[in-house]
């Protein structure tokens, strides 16, 4: 997973513009790393552009830092 990581940092060092850009659902992505993650999910349906591979890395690299910094029960609030 970190080399994973490493290499992925690695590419988005050298991307120039997103190739692939489309509207997301950041809720129901967000809700569905939180099932995974047994995180709570709230928030209100919002659509934004972006690539959903990259994204889907952002929100659950950021449920895995609020869970390994955070005290129980975690939560997230997604808002646009």
């Amino acid at each position: 997973a970190l080399v994973e990581e490493i290499l992925l940092a690695s590419r988005l060092d050298h991307i120039k513009k997103l190739e692939r850009v489309e509207p997301v659902d950041l809720l129901a992505l967000t809700a569905e790393e939180g099932a995974r993650s047994c995180v709570d999910v709230s928030g209100e349906p919002g659509v934004v552009s972006g690539d959903p591979t990259l994204l889907t890395r952002l929100v659950r690299n950021l449920m895995q830092n609020a869970q390994r910094h955070g005290s129980p029960p975690v939560s997230a609030h997604v808002g646009t």
